[in-house]
């Protein structure tokens, strides 16, 4: 008797050609935890998965069992999050999620906040003010490192807890992008550091901790959104060798 078909609601991450029209399609599903299915005739203009298979998008789909991936039958579009393909800039800033996302998310390695957390960052990204689309990247990025386990240390020294935002007599502090975050004057020596600014550190702490709403309306300018995304873009190489384009693009495409 074969296996029942599967039914899950995703996001779509990305698109991969397969044959002439077929798709190989990335997606995180609601547990948490990354699939890959073949969607077939998916880029052909006519077909009704090209639309309900776009990334960013929302879907229901129902998954039938083949001897490799599996192959969807059904999709249908719960939430398009159609201004993150139409608008460049929204774009430029949404891209880096989905980017870390298929780089960090693991197969049949469930984290249950990590959809409905994504679900509401393009939902905000979608409607929000131009200003806030950099903060509100940084923000979704900094909670991802946290739920996935591998969170810098923003506020303490790494090596003998010292807290480095409060009372620093410098505006300056260490950190170390190898071994796991921010370092004290003393312990600094003993590793492969940078100098990064106070400023920059407590915003991203800040960011790291409120809610997308909160980030919205906090009064994070665009040239301090930017650096807490290098420091973003940097903790992934150094944690995890990962280097996204797509952040590649978004700090140096001048659209900000």
């Amino acid at each position: 008797m074969g296996r029942p078909a599967q039914h899950e609601r995703a996001i779509v991450l990305h698109r991969n050609r397969l044959r002439e029209s077929d798709a190989i399609v990335d997606a995180l599903i609601e547990d948490g935890s990354r699939i890959s299915f073949v969607a077939r005739g998916a880029l052909k203009p006519s077909n009704p998965f090209a639309a309900r298979l776009d990334l960013f998008g929302v879907c229901d789909v129902m998954l039938a069992p083949s001897r490799g991936l599996a192959i969807v039958s059904e999709a249908r579009l719960a939430a398009a999050h159609a201004p993150l393909r139409s608008d460049i800039i929204r774009n430029a800033a949404a891209a880096p999620i989905l980017d870390a996302l298929r780089r960090c998310a693991h197969e049949d390695l469930p984290v249950p906040r990590l959809f409905p957390m994504t679900e509401s960052i393009l939902d905000h990204l979608s409607t929000c003010e131009e200003i806030v689309l950099c903060p509100l990247t940084a923000a979704y990025l900094l909670k991802l490192f946290a739920l996935l386990g591998f969170r810098p240390s923003l506020d303490t020294c790494i090596d003998c807890g010292q807290s480095l935002l409060e009372d620093n007599p410098t505006d300056e502090v260490r950190f170390s992008y190898i071994d796991g975050g921010a370092l004290c004057y003393d312990c600094a020596a003993s590793h492969v550091h940078v100098a990064l600014s106070l400023h920059t550190l407590n915003w991203a702490h800040a960011l790291s901790l409120m809610t997308f709403d909160e980030v919205e309306q906090a009064d994070c300018d665009i040239d301090t959104a930017f650096h807490v995304l290098h420091l973003c873009h940097s903790w992934l190489r150094g944690a995890l060798g990962v280097n996204l384009k797509s952040m590649n693009f978004l700090l140096s495409c001048g659209l900000f």
